[in-house]
């Protein structure tokens, strides 16, 4: 038996759409290859597939195959994973005697599990009682699940670290990058950009996903809709900006990738007490935090940021990163997984 891991997660898909879930994944294989770790990959993303059944065939052949050459095996993925792939990778590990971790992207797993019904409690119960370490995105969902399994630890969302810093003269540049839709809070930031003039500048990039968006960017001046943008662009086009918005309130939210990105560079956000959010925003200390859907609160929080305190959020947000930098998360998993003290 090789000493490799097997990772199965979603690769990016052939017509070139890019989610969050995705660009995680991606980013642990190019790790693993930069850092020369054996592993094998089988890609989950049913999209990458002539149709979902053939996919999913696919996936458990592959399984199958693969984890002979593998002493452990890694599950990558969102809850319908867990429920799809999840009971037979379980199976497989257990049948061959290979280590298994599993990891859960995003924030909304307990809900999910407490809107189910019995028989899918019992097939995520399963699945996390049964595997050698689980690893969630948000500290809240550590705290929820590890009564199934003492090997539950905290994987946050990440990014590689950067060069690129802000600059530190604050111009009142705010820009929104993201998903364009309702419950990204995009109308909050259009509606609180209504009440503030020049120099204020509102700039917002990303695929339009709701119509009536679209037709609110062309009866205010005060708002300019750029596009959307390569997930190469992200940072450069940040670094053109101050202050990240991101008023979310969006259902499975769990640490936005685009705040990371932010801290990544120095940029500090206003953002929302939603989900898991203010585990990673701190309010006047890397950022702000506004209530969800309060328009007059996020005017108040943009207009609150000065010189002075935009100095003081920036060199939070650079302090802040080193909690999400890739290189530090994929090594701490290399060593929990690996380490004789959590087996």
């Amino acid at each position: 038996m090789s000493n490799q891991i097997l990772f199965l997660g979603p690769r990016l898909e052939k017509k070139g759409t890019l989610g969050g879930v995705v660009i995680l994944f991606e980013e642990i294989i190019l790790h693993s290859k930069k850092a020369n770790i054996n592993h094998l990959v089988i890609d989950t993303n049913l999209a990458n597939y002539s149709n979902k059944f053939f996919g999913t065939i696919s996936v458990l052949i592959n399984l199958i195959f693969k984890s002979y050459k593998a002493n452990h095996i890694s599950l990558h993925g969102t809850a319908k994973d867990f429920l799809y792939f999840g009971p037979f990778v379980v199976l497989i590990s257990k049948i061959l005697q290979k280590k298994l971790s599993l990891r859960k992207f995003a924030g909304s797993f307990y809900e999910v599990y407490l809107s189910s019904n019995f028989f899918i409690k019992k097939i995520i119960e399963f699945v996390l009682r049964n595997s050698n370490f689980n690893f969630f995105e948000t500290k809240y969902l550590v705290l929820k699940f590890e009564k199934f399994n003492k090997n539950t630890f905290w994987w946050p969302n990440s990014r590689p670290k950067s060069n690129l810093q802000v600059s530190k003269s604050f111009e009142k540049r705010f820009v929104f990058i993201s998903q364009i839709k309702k419950t990204k809070g995009i109308v909050e930031f259009i509606e609180a950009s209504v009440h503030l003039d020049k120099p204020y500048v509102f700039d917002v990039y990303g695929p339009i996903l709701c119509d009536e968006v679209e037709s609110k960017f062309n009866q205010n001046a005060n708002i300019n809709y750029r596009g959307v943008l390569d997930h190469s662009e992200v940072l450069t086009t940040l670094l053109k900006y101050d202050v990240l918005i991101l008023p979310t309130y969006h259902e499975g939210e769990g640490y936005p990738g685009i705040i990371l990105e932010a801290f990544s560079i120095g940029m500090p956000v206003i953002s929302t007490n939603w989900n898991s959010i203010p585990e990673i925003v701190i309010d006047r200390v890397n950022g702000l935090l506004v209530p969800v859907k309060d328009v007059l609160s996020l005017k108040n929080a943009i207009l609150s940021i000065d010189q002075n305190s935009f100095e003081k959020l920036r060199q939070n947000a650079i302090n802040s990163f080193k909690l999400f930098d890739s290189e530090s998360v994929y090594n701490d998993f290399y060593y929990k997984t690996n380490s004789s003290q959590h087996a």
